[in-house]
């Protein structure tokens, strides 16, 4: 008789999650933002949302290499962190 196959749990949550990165950009106009939004369509790593809310511009970003990548491209943009958090991917 064969014992059952026993598997066990290394990765841990937040390997197996997306984190989601939400940020207020600006005070920034509309043209500058769609450049943003078409500079990290084309150049980030990971998937983004663009959006704006009444007058304030949005970014969710799902890495920190695209926040660090933003961060370089567009030094002159404020950005300010509204919070950090995982979902399950």
């Amino acid at each position: 008789m064969t014992e059952p196959t026993k598997f066990s749990e290394s990765t841990s949550f937040h390997e197996k999650s997306i984190m989601i990165i939400n940020i207020a950009v600006g005070p920034i106009s509309r043209k500058t933002m769609n450049d943003l939004h078409e500079y990290m369509r084309s150049f980030s790593p990971k998937p983004h949302m663009a959006f704006w809310a009444d007058d304030q511009a949005y970014l969710e970003l799902t890495s920190l290499e695209a926040l660090e990548l933003l961060k370089a491209q567009f030094p002159e943009i404020e950005l300010h962190i509204l919070d950090r958090q995982y979902s399950p991917s």
